[in-house]
C-alpha cells in the first residue's frame, strides 16, 4: 500500500487567503517578516508582584491583574503608565542660533 503524503493549508494573516504549508507565497512571507520586532525576544510581563496596598479599597493585592482589576472596580484609574509623545524642537537657522545664544548671554551678562 502507497503512502499518501496531505497537505496542511493554513489561513494566511497577511492576505487572509488558505495556502499550502510546504508552498507558501514569498509576498506573504514578506509581509510576515517585516511586522516582527528587531527585538531577540518579545517582552513578558508577569503578573506576580510584591504585595502592595490599593489605597481605594485597601485590600492587600500581590497579583498585578488582580490589583489593576480593584482600581477599576473602585471608580478610579492607574497614570504614569501612558506613552508620552516627545515635543517637536524647532529647527533654527544658523542666524537665528547666534541670535539666539547673544540674546541668552546678554540677558546673563545683565544680572551680573
Amino acid at each position: 500500500m502507497a503512502s499518501v503524503s496531505r497537505a496542511t493549508y493554513r489561513k494566511c494573516q497577511a492576505c487572509n487567503d488558505i495556502h499550502e504549508v510546504s508552498a507558501w507565497p514569498r509576498e506573504c512571507l514578506e509581509q510576515f517578516k517585516r511586522k516582527r520586532s528587531e527585538l531577540p525576544a518579545p517582552f513578558i510581563r508577569s503578573d506576580g508582584m510584591d504585595a502592595i496596598m490599593n489605597h481605594a479599597n485597601g485590600l492587600m493585592y500581590d497579583s498585578r491583574s488582580a490589583y489593576e482589576r480593584g482600581v477599576r472596580d473602585a471608580g478610579c484609574e492607574i497614570v504614569g503608565s501612558e506613552k508620552i509623545e516627545p515635543k517637536a524642537r524647532p529647527v533654527l537657522s544658523d542666524r537665528e542660533l547666534k541670535q539666539d545664544i547673544k540674546t541668552a548671554m546678554d540677558q546673563v551678562e545683565a544680572r551680573l
